[in-house]
């Protein structure tokens, strides 16, 4: 369509209402007919439906509304003190239920047991990228809640569900590592956003979804107290690549894990372990 105003100006003003006040942004540019045009996927989770029974709080708009109040609730100050959100959390909640409607089931539509959105993490996640370059989310830096990377807000909608589909405790060291330790600022921004997310669910049975999230912090902590603050990969993955001679790709991320899992249980703790472990995990089919 026609833009009344160059992208970047509209991304300023989002951005810059996004940090001052969240969901007060994301009603006022609802009610003035701005995300229909500018931000129609989001839009479009108004009058989606959730399951009632996991959702007390409405529909999946009324529930990023909620998910963006979250970022200056009084639970967020017990979790992650004075910090303000980054602008990645920010646009992750924005977009976070993105998928929803474009994955809905329904038990009358399709005969499911109850309202469904299977993998809307997955297609939501790869909406993000083209949704943050169409409205150049990039081009605006605030001086504390810094810039959009469109990767980490794609990351950060991918991996949000981590402890909706596994307990903390059954997240094994090198996922723990790799989602939080490997890269600290993503890790808590993942973990702010997983915040929001489950504070915004209001299970009518009143559980406190939150309680997974102190779990993972105790978790995160025994971790990093065994592994102390410069823990390194044996293998880095050019080092895989250039052993096994292969070329960039899932296979190369999916063996670092395995080395990495490893290592954190102590079965490899030197180059020479590692290389034969890599030549073993290679090796299976």
């Amino acid at each position: 369509g026609d833009w009344l105003v160059p992208r970047e100006v509209a991304a300023r003003e989002l951005l810059k209402g996004l940090v001052a006040d969240p969901a007060r942004t994301l009603e006022l540019w609802a009610e003035a007919g701005f995300l229909e045009h500018l931000l129609p996927e989001v839009a479009r989770l108004r009058g989606c439906p959730h399951p009632p029974d996991l959702h007390g709080e409405g529909d999946v708009f009324e529930h990023t509304m909620l998910a963006l109040t979250s970022l200056s609730c009084p639970e967020w100050q017990s979790f992650f003190g004075a910090a303000k959100p980054s602008l990645n959390v920010c646009v992750a909640l924005l977009l976070h239920d993105i998928g929803k409607p474009l994955t809905l089931e329904t038990p009358a539509t399709h005969g499911v047991d109850r309202i469904r959105s299977n993998q809307h993490d997955v297609v939501g996640a790869e909406l993000v990228p083209q949704i943050c370059e169409r409205m150049r989310l990039s081009s605006y830096t605030d001086a504390a809640a810094g810039q959009v990377d469109g990767a980490t807000v794609r990351w950060l909608v991918l991996q949000l569900l981590v402890l909706v589909h596994s307990a903390p405790d059954k997240l094994k060291p090198g996922t723990l590592y790799r989602y939080f330790i490997e890269d600290r600022i993503r890790g808590r921004e993942l973990m702010q956003v997983i915040f929001a997310d489950s504070h915004a669910t209001r299970a009518p049975s009143g559980r406190d979804l939150t309680y997974s999230l102190k779990r993972l912090q105790e978790l995160l902590q025994e971790l990093e107290a065994k592994i102390g603050p410069r823990f390194q990969p044996l293998l880095s993955g050019h080092d895989i690549m250039a052993h096994l001679n292969l070329a960039p790709g899932p296979q190369v991320g999916r063996l670092a894990e395995q080395l990495t899992e490893a290592q954190l249980e102590g079965r490899i703790s030197n180059h020479a372990e590692a290389l034969a472990e890599l030549n073993r995990i290679s090796n299976q089919p």
